[in-house]
């Protein structure tokens, strides 16, 4: 701690002075997600919410209900939901939470290796970034995984707590697949730096043991409860999923130009910091991009586990750059912090328009008519927003069908002609959710157009900037026997 004096006055420590600046940048990114709402908007952690729903209720993941990740995350909704009820904004707390934990934990891995200040920029560069500020909103599994992916990293880098650092992240694979990258990445470092002339194989060996305490028996506990059903949903059936070179490219290229900041002053300091703790940003970037490139269909939420790791070298590049401005050393650390307030500022008004574009529309008329017309065992059905609505009202969605994209009937998990003769013939289903666009089962795609215009009819149309939303209501069921029209 220093003791220099400054005009009479004991010099705050820097490690204090840029605790305080980070901690200024996480309160603002809560207050500004604060300021701008939590709308409901047309994503897949609705999906997240129901399933929660139906595990607090009883119902078994993989077996009972179809989920494609790893389970950790909708146990977490779950205890959520059996303690405290089914409660949107407690979620959307959460997440605030991750954001100021993700913060503490990458101020103090920066800080302990690259100092203070390098600590301060770095928490810059995450809270500003594009795609965090966007995907931080939602709770899909990404932001509980990153945080047990941080600390893990956190742990690891202190030599001494190898084995809690496989524990957690083992827990993190639990989350979602993609933690292998980092924890191979930080195994590869035990084996590939060297210490003090010695390969670390005690700390590989205390790595692995931990992983596999959580990961592998969390892997065999879940084929123990749940069955074959397990491996088809989350390992078999990603290999359904598609969407081609051009779709890949297109995301990479749009990620890398919205969080620009953080991508260039993160690579750059990658080539140009020599110093040896780099090396486990470097040894994650050889890692994470083959695996994206190697996943069939990936989307921007991917990208968040590189940022965080990019903003590592990055703040370390921006905090040497300040220090080797010697006497203007106070100068440039107001010139970039004020900077950052640039790609923070563009990141914000997308939050906000993304919101506006993409929030659904009607949703209390909706949800209000759908509980008025429904009895508590009735079902609901439709395509990519009926999650929504069967969290919102307490309904069950027919056949648990949360998801519907094409791949669950390219899979085999879904059966249109079964879902096509449900709704002819089971009166339970008394209402149906649709979407213009987005989706396997939208309106324009026309897969159930035939049969909902013959049992259903159209109770009201909702439009949005994004989508337009249509609630239908049963009118007739088909007789015994009776195979519905395709």
């Amino acid at each position: 701690m220093s003791r220099d004096r400054v005009g009479g006055w004991r010099a705050v420590p820097p490690s204090l002075v840029a605790a305080a600046g980070a901690s200024v940048v996480v309160a603002l990114f809560v207050i500004l997600k604060l300021s701008a709402g939590f709308p409901f908007v047309f994503d897949d952690e609705h999906n997240y919410f129901a399933m929660g729903q139906l595990l607090a209720s009883g119902e078994v993941p993989y077996r009972d209900f179809i989920l494609e990740h790893p389970p950790l995350e909708v146990l977490l909704i779950g205890l959520c939901d059996a303690a405290f009820g089914s409660h949107y904004l407690l979620y959307k707390g959460l997440l605030l939470l991750f954001s100021v934990i993700l913060g503490a934990l990458l101020f103090l891995t920066v800080e302990g290796e690259h100092g203070p200040l390098a600590a301060f920029f770095s928490c810059a560069l995450l809270f500003s970034a594009d795609t965090y500020f966007i995907e931080s909103t939602f709770m899909r599994g990404h932001n509980s995984g990153l945080v047990l992916v941080a600390l893990a990293s956190l742990l690891s880098r202190r030599q001494t707590h190898q084995w809690l650092a496989g524990v957690v992240f083992g827990l993190a694979f639990l989350t979602g697949l993609y933690a292998i990258i980092p924890f191979a990445t930080f195994l590869a470092y035990q084996w590939l730096i060297e210490e003090q002339g010695k390969v670390l194989g005690r700390n590989v060996l205390e790595m692995l043991g931990g992983f596999c305490l959580t990961a592998l028996s969390g892997q065999l506990l879940i084929l123990l409860v749940a069955g074959r059903g397990y491996i088809d949903q989350v390992f078999l059936y990603q290999l359904y999923r598609s969407s081609g070179w051009d779709w890949t490219t297109q995301v990479i290229r749009e990620t890398v130009l919205a969080n620009a900041p953080v991508f260039v002053c993160g690579l750059l300091g990658l080539v140009l910091l020599r110093k040896k703790d780099i090396w486990h940003e470097r040894l994650f970037l050889l890692g994470f991009v083959p695996g994206i490139l190697s996943i069939s269909k990936i989307f921007r939420m991917y990208f968040l586990m590189p940022i965080y790791f990019l903003a590592i070298p990055g703040g370390a590049l921006l905090a040497r750059i300040c220090h080797g401005a010697k006497r203007f050393k106070p100068l440039a650390i107001v010139g970039l912090a004020a900077a950052m307030t640039v790609p923070a500022t563009l990141s914000f008004r997308h939050y906000r328009l993304y919101n506006q574009k993409w929030e659904v529309p009607g949703v209390q008329e909706l949800t209000e008519t759908i509980r008025a017309g429904t009895e508590k065992d009735d079902l609901i059905f439709g395509g990519l927003v009926v999650p929504l609505f069967a969290f919102l009202t307490g309904r069950r969605v027919f056949g648990n069908a949360l998801y519907t994209d094409i791949e669950m009937f390219d899979s085999g998990l879904l059966d249109l002609d079964v879902i096509r003769g449900a709704l002819a013939s089971n009166p339970r289903v008394k209402f149906v959710v649709m979407t213009d666009h987005g989706g396997y089962l939208s309106a324009r795609g026309g897969r159930l157009n035939a049969v909902l215009s013959r049992y259903f009819r159209g109770v009201g149309g909702y439009r949005g900037a994004g989508d337009t939303v249509y609630l239908l209501r049963r009118v007739a069921v088909a007789p015994p026997g009776h195979a519905p029209t395709p």
